[in-house]
């Protein structure tokens, strides 16, 4: 694409818009960076590559100028713009099947020989248009690659803060690129030509291989990577990215403002060189100088990016837009030097926060697993009004002059994001919401030893759920199917109905039924109002995986369970969990004496006085299972509840085996009592017998019986 024709990617990476304090924001960064390889690894390497990149662009730009002029250079930028338009979208689902750092890699092979390649079209002088087709190829190359790095880095992160840090190190960093790159370039132009500038940035794309090959956190986290032969299937993949941009407001506004933004850079990408030249009467270097005064601005805003992380950053990315324009547009108003390098440097600080702020946006709108396809759309459009802004000048410069149509062109950004601004505000109110479900979510040890992309995952998986006073959200022995984190209000914990503690705001509870596979070791009950953000087992267990454990005795360190000498242990001081009661060899189901017996050991049952428990009894019934019998299946209405009075029965969710009860549990209880659909099936394992509670029943006889009611 030749470097210098992406000065809309400026910072185009994750990062965040601020200022103040700039010194100590950027010792914090570089201190927390320096604590983590990898992120100092990945750093690093992202900004050897943008100052190559905008070096070998000024060089490429000025041979293609000298060449062709405008309408050469207009050109350059769609045959690069186009095949990036064209590929970004198909090609970045690579990245999420085989790898985000793999593909990274693969692209920066094959950028150097692309480079290589026209660096022999300008050593051998070879027409001009095969320098312009060459750039289609580095175009294309470049879609290849580019949303994989970019991606990379919330997958290597483990906190906002951090992720904050290695944006801050990235934009001070191509700041620096945009600076040198062009300067250098245009110095070296001057005394070597284009030609050896190429070979050696295409060196270095060609080194970055051996770094970026060696990030292995590449997918994202509980995204599979088949090889499958469906054509249908990877089509679908491949236009996931597309659907989500369409169907998601907030992508597709975000996408609308950086398109209006890629439309003004490309006008400002082909008309700059043109007034620097026979406008300002600049010199190759004094051209490169004059792109280097983005650079120097983005330095200014670089310095300080880290301290708006809590601002809204959808209001400061449209502000920031207009913030770019307005000093672009007087560029074309001035005829001196200085004037117009002071107007570029006030442009690059303002473009850097725009750049910066938008991608933040947009990647905290994605879902991580489509990350890297969504950035690929997000290349795609923009790369188209990029193209098609390059061809306005090489159209209308002979009729309208290249100051009319910068300033003209320019425009363009601040409409858009007038027309848009309503939806930025409401933009921001979405990411306040999302960014308090994250601070709950990071919280939580074991989700705040994970990527930040995971946490984000998790963060908009949650369920919302309102429970008022008195409420039972949990009862101690049924089976747990989620995750509970407490958004606002408070609950009372109890064991064998005495209260052990109290959660407030923040806390949470239900981890240890699913991380054990064990029944709840304590009832949970509402205090007031309490909002509930809760997570389902399969998520909850994809989560635990993000942590790159795989043994349950790994996540039990993590969440500092280790230490537990018995189930009775977990969370609050309980009873040994384990079976209700066993049937005695002389106990029999057709006994009333016995089943009232069997029931009064039943956790749920045990504080109803004999009256009830013979109301309960004489409701129930008994049912025969023989073996591979289903009792009930996942997804059925609610129904009674069973108490196992003899055999064994095998609890699965899905296809996945959960458990085997034998006598004296309970099963069917959580569906009962909460009247949700059933949440797994039961499947008799040998000769069993089961004693069959109705649902009615067992309400009416707990709501005024039981010693929660009323509390």
């Amino acid at each position: 694409m030749g470097g210098l024709g992406q000065l809309r990617l400026i910072t185009r990476r994750r990062g965040f818009a601020g200022v103040g304090s700039y010194l100590e924001s950027s010792v914090a960064a570089l201190r927390s960076i320096q604590a983590a390889p990898a992120l100092r690894g990945y750093v690093a390497v992202v900004a050897l590559l943008d100052l190559a990149q905008y070096t070998s662009g000024m060089a490429i730009w000025l041979y293609v100028f000298a060449r062709g002029g405008t309408e050469a250079i207009a050109l350059l930028v769609v045959t690069g713009s186009g095949t990036l338009a064209l590929l970004a979208a198909p090609m970045s689902s690579l990245a999420d099947r085989y790898g985000r750092g793999r593909i990274a890699a693969v692209g920066a092979v094959l950028r150097a020989l692309v480079l290589l390649a026209i660096a022999t079209s300008v050593a051998a002088h070879w027409p001009v248009w095969t320098t312009l087709a060459l750039a289609g190829m580095e175009g294309a190359v470049y879609a290849i690659g580019a949303p994989a790095l970019r991606a990379l880095a919330p997958t290597l992160v483990q906190s906002a803060s951090e992720l904050t840090s290695v944006n801050l190190m990235i934009s001070l960093g191509l700041a620096l690129a945009i600076f040198l790159g062009p300067l250098v370039g245009g110095l070296a132009y001057q005394v070597t030509g284009a030609a050896p500038v190429v070979v050696g940035v295409a060196t270095v794309f060609a080194l970055s291989y051996f770094p970026l090959a060696r990030f292995k956190r590449g997918v994202p986290p509980g995204e599979s990577l088949p090889e499958t032969h469906a054509r249908h299937e990877r089509i679908a993949r491949t236009l996931a990215g597309l659907r989500s941009a369409a169907s998601d407001s907030r992508i597709r506004l975000t996408l609308l403002v950086f398109c209006g933004y890629s439309f003004a850079a490309g006008i400002l990408d082909v008309v700059l060189i043109v007034i620097a030249r026979d406008v300002l009467h600049q010199s190759s270097s004094g051209v490169g100088a004059l792109y280097g005064a983005f650079g120097i601005g983005g330095l200014f805003a670089g310095v300080g990016i880290g301290q708006l992380m809590r601002a809204r950053l959808a209001r400061i990315f449209g502000i920031a837009v207009v913030l770019w324009a307005l000093p672009l547009g007087a560029i074309a108003l001035v005829a001196r030097p200085a004037a117009a390098w002071a107007c570029g440097v006030v442009a690059g600080t303002a473009g850097t926060i725009a750049q910066a702020a938008g991608d933040t946006v947009l990647q905290r709108a994605t879902p991580d697993p489509l990350m890297s396809r969504v950035l690929g759309v997000y290349e795609a459009l923009t790369g188209i009004a990029y193209m098609a802004a390059a061809l306005v000048p090489a159209i209308l410069v002979t009729w309208l002059g290249p100051r009319t149509i910068l300033v003209a062109g320019v425009a363009v950004a601040p409409l858009v994001v007038i027309c848009c601004w309503r939806g930025l505000l409401r933009l921001d109110r979405d990411l306040d919401f999302h960014e308090e479900r994250l601070k709950l979510v990071v919280r939580v040890p074991w989700l705040r030893a994970t990527s930040l992309a995971e946490q984000d995952r998790v963060a908009a998986l949650l369920e919302e759920e309102i429970v008022p006073p008195g409420d039972v959200i949990v009862y101690q022995g049924e089976v747990g199917t989620r995750f509970y984190i407490l958004r606002s209000g408070a609950v009372r914990v109890l064991v064998d109905g005495h209260e052990v503690s109290r959660l407030g705001s923040g806390e949470w509870f239900g981890e240890v039924a699913l991380l054990r596979d064990i029944p709840r070791t304590a009832t949970v009950q509402a205090t007031e109002d309490t909002a509930l953000l809760s997570l389902s087992d399969d998520d909850f267990h994809r989560a635990l995986e993000g942590v790159g454990t795989v043994a349950r005795g790994e996540s039990s360190r993590i969440l500092g369970l280790n230490s537990l000498s018995g189930p009775g242990d977990l969370v609050w001081p309980a009873r040994a969990i384990g079976r209700s009661t066993t049937t005695g060899a002389g106990a029999a189901v057709e006994r009333s004496a016995d089943r009232i017996a069997m029931l009064r050991h039943v956790p749920l049952l045990s504080y109803l006085p004999a009256s009830a428990l013979a109301r309960i009894d004489a409701a129930s019934s008994i049912e025969r299972h023989a073996p591979g019998d289903t009792i009930r299946c996942e997804g059925d209405p609610p129904g009674p509840a069973y108490i196992i009075w003899q055999g064994r029965v095998k609890i699965l969710c899905g296809d996945r085996p959960r458990r085997v009860t034998g006598p004296g549990d309970v099963i069917g209880d959580l569906a009962t009592l909460h009247g949700r659909p059933r949440s797994a099936t039961a499947v008799a394992d040998d000769e069993t017998v089961v004693l069959t509670l109705p649902r009615d029943e067992l309400l009416a006889e707990l709501t005024p019986g039981s010693p929660l009611a009323g509390v």
